[in-house]
């Protein structure tokens, strides 16, 4: 009998280890922007990236002859994201580019969606799809 138990209980936790990860672990990579929504356009990029790692995350910007970027600290929270970028030179580079959308050093987005490939936040009426990269 024990040894039912035993096995059915290790059954039981490798079942439990497969399944999904929680958020801060499904978030934890690098997330590839390909689309932001906002109410009047649709803009398709693929030169925009967010780095998670345990509350720390970057945000760049990689073209053909140069790389922007910036560090800065994240909270998930429920269905919540909190950012906060204390870099007061990324705010110049944030406010030339549209598909960041930050227009100060902090930024909260509700979490739409995310799993192992997707991630879609959104701000106010506009939203940001993101895949696994």
């Amino acid at each position: 009998m024990k040894n039912i138990f035993l096995l059915l209980f290790s059954g039981c936790f490798l079942l439990f280890l497969s399944c999904e990860k929680d958020d801060a672990q499904k978030i934890t990579g690098k997330w590839q922007l390909t689309l932001t929504q906002m109410p009047d356009k649709e803009v398709t990029t693929d030169s925009i990236f967010y780095n998670f790692d345990k509350g720390v995350f970057k945000l760049q910007t990689i073209r053909t002859n140069r790389e922007e970027w910036t560090v800065g600290m994240y909270r998930l929270d429920k269905d919540s994201i909190f950012m906060h970028i204390p870099d007061p030179s990324f705010l110049e580079i944030a406010l030339s580019n549209e598909y960041y959308g930050w227009h100060t050093e902090f930024k909260n987005f509700a979490i739409r969606e995310l799993s192992r490939s997707r991630l879609t936040l959104s701000c106010h009426d506009t939203l940001y799809i993101f895949r696994k990269f």
